[in-house]
């Protein structure tokens, strides 16, 4: 799978400042790396960009909501359809808004498995601790413990205990050829909540934006962010599988049109995950070195 290697950062509800970057996290600040496919945003277009709406109004809506657990991903893949289904049915009555509807899965089982099954499916991220929690030889660890997190509904796992997450497809991105900017952030901030804290925004940004953009960089732009459409999330003892939904009819992507790309996702995903073996990568962690420090 080729694939862009970028130093980068997930974005949640708070921003602080760490050293000389700005990192927002929902807790408290760390950086981390992240694979991304290397194709051009051809999937992009069928989503929108969250940067061209208007920050300084709200969505109608952000919400998560909780599927009763099952017992595989097979399982979860099917009541996630459904679920889209239903929701086509009795859509919310807002013009914009984001939903989370996610289901656990009463095992544990590599996110990163999962998302080798997906590999059909553009564009892709992964994100994983920095602990050496759970799969220490496949991940590229990152982040670090949530000690405030609240369990918020997800089947007995709690935010402390996510060990890995596999992204698949764009709810809505956000991405510019002009540097990040405060308002760039206050953008991707409106489509996020501290009461559905696994809504998540994946991506990192150029160190140098008014460089020249390397070939690597062409797709990204100065920065790219995105909300996954169809999430794998990994937990210490338990899994869960989410599709998110996001639409404003100000940006010409109603929540019909979001339901129709995310049920042609959806009919893409796969259920079968074997867990890989590392010696089949053909790669290994030669050394790891974190900056800054943990503490």
């Amino acid at each position: 799978m080729a694939s862009l290697h970028l130093s980068s950062r997930f974005l949640a509800t708070n921003t602080k400042k760490h050293g000389s970057i700005s990192i927002s996290h929902h807790y408290s600040p760390t950086p981390f790396t992240r694979l991304f496919s290397r194709k051009k945003f051809m999937s992009c277009s069928m989503s929108m960009n969250g940067c061209e709406g208007d920050f300084n109004t709200p969505l109608g809506t952000v919400e998560t909501r909780t599927m009763s657990t099952v017992l595989s991903p097979t399982a979860a893949t099917e009541r996630l359809i459904s679920a889209v289904s239903e929701l086509n049915s009795q859509p919310p009555p807002f013009s914009s808004g984001v939903v989370r509807l996610q289901v656990p899965i009463d095992q544990q089982i590599g996110a990163i498995d999962w998302l080798q099954a997906q590999d059909e499916i553009q564009p892709r991220c992964f994100f994983s601790r920095r602990s050496d929690v759970g799969r220490p030889d496949l991940l590229l660890d990152l982040a670090n413990d949530n000690e405030n997190a609240n369990g918020n509904g997800r089947g007995g796992s709690s935010d402390r205990d996510l060990v890995s997450v596999a992204g698949i497809g764009s709810a809505v991105f956000f991405r510019d050829l002009d540097a990040f900017s405060h308002d760039d952030w206050r953008s991707i901030r409106r489509f996020l909540s501290s009461k559905s804290p696994l809504i998540r925004a994946y991506g990192g940004m150029r160190f140098d934006p008014n460089g020249k953009i390397s070939v690597e960089w062409e797709p990204f732009g100065a920065f790219y962010f995105s909300v996954p459409q169809v999430e794998f999330n990994e937990f210490g003892g338990s899994s869960m599988l989410a599709a998110t939904l996001a639409w404003d009819d100000e940006l010409s992507w109603t929540l019909e049109n979001a339901i129709e790309a995310l049920q042609e996702t959806m009919l893409q995903v796969s259920s079968v995950v074997v867990r890989l073996r590392r010696e089949s990568l053909g790669v290994s962690v030669l050394s790891k070195n974190h900056v800054p420090t943990k503490g």
